[in-house]
């Protein structure tokens, strides 16, 4: 399956290789404006190069991935594996998340759950609206089953 622009766009900066990424794709945009490609036909060719370029890591080593946080469908069904039938447990996920927000060496296979994973993937680009709403909400919820939240 072929990504979009957005996708791409959105891989790319997950794995710091946007900036990188973007200024060859203007490199080339310029070097085909400069051969008399229409600006649109340029962008174009541009954003193909730079897809073919920059492919997901792993994928230049035939590792198969998921296209979106590199990791292997492996490793993605052995996660799926390992917490099928549990029950969801949303406040135990945005802790965890919490937790590992910014641990570098958290795997998948440390997630309690799927949907573990998927919060932290997408908290890692969305750290704002995470601590401002997410985390806060959490806590809210943490505490009035605990029964030591006041109301307001």
């Amino acid at each position: 399956m072929q990504e979009t622009r957005a996708e791409a766009m959105h891989r790319l900066q997950r794995e710091g290789r946007w900036e990188e990424a973007s200024a060859y794709r203007q490199e080339v945009r310029k070097q085909q404006r400069a051969a008399g490609k229409t600006k649109a036909k340029a962008g174009q060719i541009a954003w193909q190069m730079m897809a073919e370029r920059f492919l997901p890591l792993g994928a230049a080593q035939g590792t198969q991935v998921d296209g979106s946080d590199g990791l292997s469908y492996q490793q993605l069904d052995e996660l799926l594996r390992r917490t099928a039938g549990q029950g969801v447990d949303l406040i135990r996920d945005v802790f965890w998340t919490f937790e590992n927000l910014a641990n570098t060496d958290v795997a998948a296979e440390d997630a309690p759950s799927m949907g573990a994973w998927s919060l932290l993937e997408w908290a890692k680009n969305h750290r704002n609206y995470f601590y401002e709403r997410l985390l806060p909400k959490a806590l809210t919820a943490k505490e009035r089953q605990s029964g030591t939240c006041q109301p307001v």
